[in-house]
């Protein structure tokens, strides 16, 4: 079971760095682009702008699931430093978990948004609004699963002592 999720992380990562490499690159490239014809030719692209802010809203979320994944996100140490070693593993349990819950609590919310979006399309450039609630679905998704899948262990050391945690990584 763990070779199988462990085989499903490393396709996820493989296919979201991929991803994330390919926006960043036509995004530098667009707005390269962008400031050669504005500022040379005086002959910019018309909706530059609207896609570079859909490309940036695509890589912040897929950033979001990349520091999901490796939990390198920002948080204060110092008092959870303070509690045993039992405690401790509660509280990241709790905190990895909380991303899982805002999205279980907002999609009744992003549901609705949706609905509202659907058949609108952004003026001057033609495609659909919905690309931009696409990332923050997508990016919440590859949050959930990263911490579906990271929480597992922690889980298994609140209910089974701190050996399965050992045996598990």
């Amino acid at each position: 079971m763990m070779n199988y999720t462990k085989r499903i992380i490393f396709v996820i990562d493989r296919i979201l760095v991929f991803i994330t490499i390919s926006l960043f690159i036509i995004l530098i490239s667009l707005m390269a682009t962008q400031i050669v014809l504005r500022y040379v030719f005086h002959a910019p692209i018309r909706g530059v702008i609207i896609y570079s802010n859909l490309l940036f809203t695509w890589l912040a979320y897929l950033g979001c699931a990349f520091v999901s994944r490796d939990n390198s996100h920002l948080r204060v140490e110092y008092f959870i430093e303070k509690f045993p070693k039992e405690i401790i593993i509660i509280l990241n349990t709790v905190y990895k978990l909380c991303p899982l819950l805002i999205l279980i609590l907002l999609s009744k919310h992003i549901y609705k948004f949706y609905e509202f979006q659907h058949g609108i399309t952004v003026a001057g450039v033609g495609f659909p609004v919905l690309y931009f609630t696409y990332a923050f679905v997508v990016g919440f998704t590859l949050i959930a699963v990263y911490t579906l899948i990271k929480t597992d262990s922690d889980i298994e050391s609140i209910f089974m002592g701190n050996d399965a945690k050992k045996s598990s990584q």
